[in-house]
């Protein structure tokens, strides 16, 4: 799967502190279900065969050049019959477009389950390592490096993050930004993997631990292990967090414009309860805090 629960949780709740007021205050009231539900798609997969495939893109399979256009591997995405290298860009895509008529026809449901699909897929084309064929390292025996870059390292390092990103602009592209957002993340795929064959070289021994979780023991990559690797990435991870945090806003606040920018007081707690967010770009942590005093009152939107 994409970024570990933990992750795409925190890529929710944190875009929406890039979103100019009535956004805001749309998704801060709706709070509780847009950071729980995020991890509704990969919750699917384990019932609907057709979900998998919107997770990943194998990129190796459609491109030789790294540095190729985006023009390219459409063309030969598209001459790919059987499809059974993801499609992660074109699903992206399709719920940008799915939710721009949601906030057409205000349909608050829609709105709320294609915005946490919609941070899902975004946190999803920015792991690299769901760019390729080689989504574990296993072409290089290099198995469970998946897991340790995108669940162990921010599970152990997240707190020291700097949350601090430009405020939500306008996608005049979104198809450009989606191929161009994979591409780049695909880029990156060098470098962690020489980073992680770096520190396996380096410590040989050591690199798993037993550690009690929810009552049972459970073997894990070391904090030692996960430390050194996390510095030889020099950031990686942190940044493809933020560049999902900013792309989900991005993204919520062009389909919102898109749809004529509909009024979305009806849906909210108190239609003249003061937001923050109003400037060029925005403290995450210092936001957050802000939006405590909702914290065990979350709404949740009404399943029909």
């Amino acid at each position: 799967m994409g970024w570990g629960f933990f992750v795409h949780r925190h890529i929710n709740r944190y875009a929406i502190f890039t979103l100019p007021p009535p956004l805001f205050q749309f998704y801060k009231y709706h709070l509780g279900y847009f950071t729980e539900h995020a991890v509704d798609p990969d919750k699917r997969r384990s019932f609907n065969l057709s979900e998998r495939e919107k997770h990943f893109i194998d990129l190796d399979f459609y491109i030789e050049d790294k540095n190729c256009n985006y023009d390219e591997v459409i063309k030969n995405f598209l001459q790919d019959d059987k499809r059974q290298h993801g499609n992660s860009p074109f699903n992206v895509i399709k719920v940008k477009h799915d939710l721009t008529n949601a906030f057409k026809k205000l349909d608050v449901y829609k709105i709320l389950r294609l915005s946490t699909d919609l941070g899902h897929y975004i946190g999803d084309i920015n792991v690299p390592l769901h760019t390729t064929s080689n989504y574990d390292g296993q072409k290089d025996g290099q198995e469970g490096v998946h897991v340790l870059w995108e669940t162990r390292i921010p599970e152990l390092f997240e707190k020291n993050y700097k949350y601090f990103v430009e405020k939500a602009s306008y996608v005049d592209d979104p198809v450009k930004v989606v191929w161009e957002t994979v591409l780049e993340t695909h880029r990156k795929i060098e470098a962690l993997l020489k980073a992680e064959k770096a520190v396996y070289k380096e410590m040989k021994i050591g690199t798993h631990v037993f550690e009690n979780k929810n009552s049972y023991s459970k073997k894990v990559v070391s904090k030692v292990y996960a430390y050194e690797f996390n510095k030889k990435l020099n950031g990686q991870v942190e940044e493809q967090i933020l560049k999902s945090i900013k792309m989900l806003g991005d993204f919520l606040f062009t389909c919102w414009l898109d749809a004529g920018s509909p009024d979305l007081s009806d849906f909210t707690r108190e239609k003249d309860e003061a937001v923050v967010c109003c400037d060029e770009s925005v403290n995450l942590e210092d936001e957050e805090d802000n939006c405590k005093e909702i914290e065990g009152e979350e709404r949740y939107c009404e399943m029909k």
